[in-house]
């Protein structure tokens, strides 16, 4: 009953902000708790856009495999939606009126474990991504269990023993202390799903020419620190540390923010 109560409060307050956007006549960019929505949050609130004035706001929508963000991304007002490469071809297989635009990061999911010293054997992943089963079988074969679950539970899983590795997205690595590992090499963790309607607009056209002057702006040291010190992501795993440390941790993880080409 509990679970029951807190998935219809959750859909509650994401449509309430949804109906707030449409009364302010917005076009809603629906994003995660993750680097991609890291990425267009900076892109919308930091950078010389003025989200406001060019029609668009963002919407944090959590897991974009979870029923939440499925369920929120039917809405006629969502214009856009940063999802993993696995939702992205479900939701756009059973709503022709998107399409997969171009990637927005690629490789932004590490492995992380505690004991330094040993491999892991049982390792958490984010429930329904056939990508990182595929990874992760490829890397480790047979010899692994892997656990399936909520992305939200994945840190609280290694800390409480119910696996001793898991697929982290970076901005969560990040703010532990886990060791973490590389896993892939220019593989695709998001992608940008656009309406087919938007194509030729000036009001897309618009966001992609910012937001490809932003990425451009994150290979200085200074821009991508004030990115990531002010990402509040899911607020349990805050990005947090020195300057240097912090900067230090992201290049080794070895994340790919990429431009947009214009269609």
């Amino acid at each position: 009953m509990l679970i029951v109560v807190v998935t219809v409060c959750a859909v509650a307050v994401a449509f309430s902000a949804i109906r707030k956007n449409r009364e302010e006549n917005t076009l809603i960019i629906a994003c995660g708790d993750d680097t991609a929505g890291m990425v267009i949050d900076y892109v919308l609130r930091d950078s010389d856009l003025n989200a406001q004035a060019s029609g668009f706001d963002s919407l944090n929508v959590g897991d974009c495999c979870g029923s939440n963000a499925q369920f929120t991304l039917t809405d006629n007002k969502v214009g856009m939606a940063v999802l993993c490469p696995d939702a992205a071809r479900k939701f756009i297989s059973k709503n022709r009126k998107y399409t997969i635009l171009g990637t927005v990061t690629c490789d932004s999911n590490v492995l992380a474990w505690k004991d330094p010293d040993t491999s892991p054997d049982v390792i958490g992943y984010m429930s329904q991504r056939d990508e990182q089963v595929r990874i992760l079988r490829s890397r480790f074969g047979t010899g692994v269990q892997l656990k399936p679950m909520f992305t939200s539970g994945l840190v609280y899983a290694m800390e409480s023993g119910a696996v001793n590795g898991a697929v982290l997205d970076a901005t969560v690595a990040e703010g532990t202390d886990f060791k973490t590992e590389i896993i892939s090499e220019n593989q695709p963790t998001s992608v940008l799903v656009v309406k087919k309607n938007l194509i030729g607009t000036d009001l897309l056209d618009d966001f992609i020419k910012q937001y490809n002057s932003t990425v451009d702006g994150l290979s200085n040291d200074d821009e991508l620190w004030s990115m990531l010190r002010s990402w509040q992501g899911d607020g349990d795993h805050k990005i947090k540390g020195k300057r240097a440390e912090v900067l230090n941790k992201w290049k080794k993880m070895n994340v790919k923010i990429k431009k947009l080409d214009r269609p």
